[in-house]
């Protein structure tokens, strides 16, 4: 086995083409845009770190692959695109390079998995990996969290999805409801119009910087990098199910959900699968909670939405799925007592010595 650091056009397509032998094409949640972007420092958010990466070769065949992310910031850095054989000396041999590196740079404590950015995509799923991977969701294959843990990494943080039962939303909780009655007269509660996007997702971008900076790895971006990053939502959210909450014509809460399209909604889309999205769009059978932001100052207006969200797609006869919450945040306990299934995951730290 041999370790190749990833630098010409063969070890770039070699690096991209390794999870599409890994996966099959229902499990697969692959962006090769950005990774092409991100090896050949041409993602919108490559200024904001150094990446060095590397493949393990058996022979000729790449078996394994991973990138070193220098963030530049206290000493730290992301180890992300972790993919690989269930091969304990390819993953053992690359996870040595990239520790030798980090010395190199002065880091003495990576975090992973981490794709460069908080905004890119991080965590590792941990079980239900019998699951089609929702809208969002990071995937990888059930050997991963174990070889994690033989290569001495650290689980730090942890996070859940939450399954609803079918037909059976937020509409059956009573305080829920109470709140949202409370609610009416003091808030204006909308769903935006397509057209009013790009006007909405600037207000939604303020909410967002300053409500997420204290989550795990959290790095602030521009307004103009959110809207390249997530411009394109609006032509996959359903806008009936997407929540904006007013209080004397300023924002102060927001949930954003999208159909569960599972892993149809990538940059690469064959014509066949586009008119699967557009189907699914139209008529979903599942809901992704996504994004949910509610001022401090104006608390209680979480369940408030989540009542609201819970009675729309109750008469849509779908289910839903609070995706993606940091483990001990109140979300994860909203319609606790309609949770039939719940996927966890995890991120991890490798302290190098």
């Amino acid at each position: 086995m041999q370790v190749v650091e990833v630098r010409d056009k063969k070890t770039i397509n070699d690096f991209i083409k390794l999870p599409q032998r890994l996966y099959n094409k229902k499990q697969i949640v692959q962006s090769e845009k950005d990774e092409k972007q991100i090896l050949t420092n041409n993602h919108p958010l490559s200024h904001k770190f150094s990446v060095y990466s590397y493949i393990v070769y058996d022979e000729d065949k790449c078996i394994a692959r991973i990138s070193l992310f220098d963030i530049h910031k206290e000493n730290k850095g992301y180890i992300g695109y972790f993919e690989f054989e269930n091969k304990f000396k390819a993953t053992s041999l690359l996870v040595d390079k990239v520790k030798d590196k980090a010395k190199e740079l002065g880091i003495n404590n990576l975090i992973g998995p981490v794709n460069g950015s908080f905004w890119i995509g991080y965590r590792l799923k941990l079980n239900n990996f019998n699951l089609l991977p929702f809208t969002g969701e990071p995937n990888n294959l059930d050997y991963y969290p174990k070889m994690y843990e033989q290569l001495d990494f650290e689980l730090v943080e942890e996070y859940v999805s939450n399954y609803y039962q079918e037909s059976l939303t937020m509409h059956l909780e009573k305080k829920a409801k109470l709140r949202y009655q409370q609610s009416l007269g003091k808030y204006q509660f909308i769903s935006p119009k397509k057209y009013e996007w790009n006007e909405k997702i600037e207000e939604i971008y303020y909410m967002i910087m300053k409500l997420y900076k204290n989550f795990p790895e959290f790095s602030e971006i521009s307004l103009n990098e959110f809207k390249v990053l997530f411009g394109f939502l609006k032509y996959i959210i359903d806008f009936d199910v997407v929540k904006l909450v007013y209080y004397q014509n300023q924002l102060v809460a927001f949930s954003i959900c999208v159909p569960n399209y599972n892993n149809l909604a990538s940059p690469k889309i064959g014509l066949k699968d586009l008119f699967k999205l557009i189907k699914i769009k139209h008529k979903a059978k599942e809901y992704i909670v996504m994004y949910v932001g509610v001022d401090k100052e104006h608390a209680g207006l979480g369940l408030a939405m989540s009542y609201l969200l819970g009675e729309i797609i109750y008469k849509k006869k779908a289910t839903s799925i609070g995706a993606l919450i940091h483990q001990g945040k109140f979300t994860q306990y909203y319609g606790k007592d309609q949770v039939v299934n719940t996927t966890r995951y995890g991120l991890y730290q490798l302290l190098v010595e």
